[in-house]
């Protein structure tokens, strides 16, 4: 998981640096890994621009499904077709003392809500 997750840092400064600079090719950036600043009057701007990369990754409904999909195909190709139960929505696991470890899978549909979906409107600085 952690590729995943630099994987995902990098697209959001990618998107917002990218959007950044469609604003002004004169405005001034400063990153260091996953770390950035602008100039005092420009920091509405990223606050509204980096809210956009979050909203055009996270909530992109092909990407998440496809993510979802993809996990699900990974644990049971690791863990054998008998892994994970779609009607349950359930992963069935072994431990190393031989002791049956069933765990929930979340929902995806739970994602999608329109209640968790509505951090555009934020007052939260987010980054």
């Amino acid at each position: 998981m952690p590729n995943l997750v630099h994987y995902l840092d990098a697209a959001s400064l990618s998107l917002l640096i990218h959007n950044f600079f469609k604003e002004d090719k004169n405005n001034n950036f400063y990153s260091i890994h996953d770390c950035f600043a602008v100039i005092c009057n420009k920091v509405n701007l990223i606050y509204e621009l980096l809210k956009l990369s979050y909203y055009n990754i996270y909530i992109n409904k092909s990407f998440l499904l496809t993510f979802d999909n993809n996990f699900k195909e990974s644990i049971l190709t690791q863990f054998g077709e008998n892994s994970y139960s779609a009607k349950t929505n359930q992963i069935t696991l072994i431990n190393e003392e031989g002791e049956k470890l069933i765990l929930a899978y979340p929902n995806i549909n739970e994602v999608f809500k329109p209640e968790n979906l509505n951090f555009m409107n934020s007052s939260y600085f987010i980054g």
